[in-house]
């Protein structure tokens, strides 16, 4: 019976490669098919160089980011209350590997002190400013430490201890051309969709995705409106105009 079982199953898998063959959608093992799978071999291969490449010129901008952001920052620090400098200084001061998160927890920081956004809770309603988590160092120093145990698959907030961000409707213009300004983005017209608030698709992704709850992002999501789910349409287009916060929101599966 096994023997009858395997030479049935012998032929229909030569019966549908013959179909397909026919139909021009299989290549047999001569020269032409042995050709076309190192012609697909080497463009995946090209596709995961330039791709690699491509990550490694956006850690290098964002360590740069990073690295200039106390200058960029100094003379608007200086206009801001001693309260309101101290939040953005201590994100400055935030110990974490990550140089993307840290460049957009600063400018989140600054543009709470700057009243652009204001913090809430997951449900969307004004709460307090994140704590700083710090501890005191080997040689008497405070030092501000990323907030791991709230971040993360099993966390309960975004990164730097942000539940969530409510950007004010009057001032949505200058929190998207501040955020667009902070990954290096300008409006490009021609090539937007209704949808991307003036940016080319690809910039618009680039912008919002950062900030999503994907593993490894900022860990936000635009609040539904209306009963629709978390990530429907037009979703990061309302949170950027102030129309639904953006809050914290664990991945699917996350605890």
């Amino acid at each position: 019976e096994g023997q009858r079982m395997a030479e049935v199953h012998e032929y229909l898998m030569q019966t549908m490669v013959e179909a397909e063959q026919a139909r021009g959608g299989v290549k047999g093992e001569g020269e032409k098919g042995g050709a076309g799978r190192k012609r697909a071999r080497g463009e995946e291969g090209q596709r995961m160089a330039e791709e690699g490449k491509r990550m490694a010129e956006e850690r290098r901008k964002w360590k740069e980011r990073r690295r200039d952001a106390p200058a960029k920052y100094k003379d608007m620090l200086a206009a801001l209350s001693p309260e309101k400098r101290q939040g953005v200084l201590d994100a400055m001061d935030m110990i974490t590997r990550s140089d993307k998160h840290w460049c957009m927890n600063v400018e989140m920081r600054f543009l709470m002190a700057l009243d652009i956004v204001y913090p809430c809770d997951t449900e969307g309603k004004e709460c307090p400013l994140p704590a700083t988590v710090s501890e005191v160092g080997k040689k008497g120093e405070r030092r501000v430490l990323e907030p791991r145990e709230h971040w993360g698959p099993n966390g309960k907030c975004a990164f730097g201890g942000i539940l969530g961000v409510q950007v004010r409707p009057d001032w949505a213009v200058e929190f998207l051309y501040r955020w667009a300004e902070l990954h290096g983005m300008k409006p490009c017209p021609e090539s937007a969709r209704p949808h991307t608030l003036g940016f080319s698709p690809r910039d618009w992704e680039t912008m919002t995705e950062g900030l999503s709850n994907q593993k490894g992002k900022f860990g936000l999501l635009p609040k539904p409106t209306n009963g629709d789910g978390y990530g429907g349409q037009f979703s990061w287009t309302r949170g950027f105009c102030g129309l639904t916060p953006m809050v914290y929101r664990a991945r699917h599966g996350d605890s």
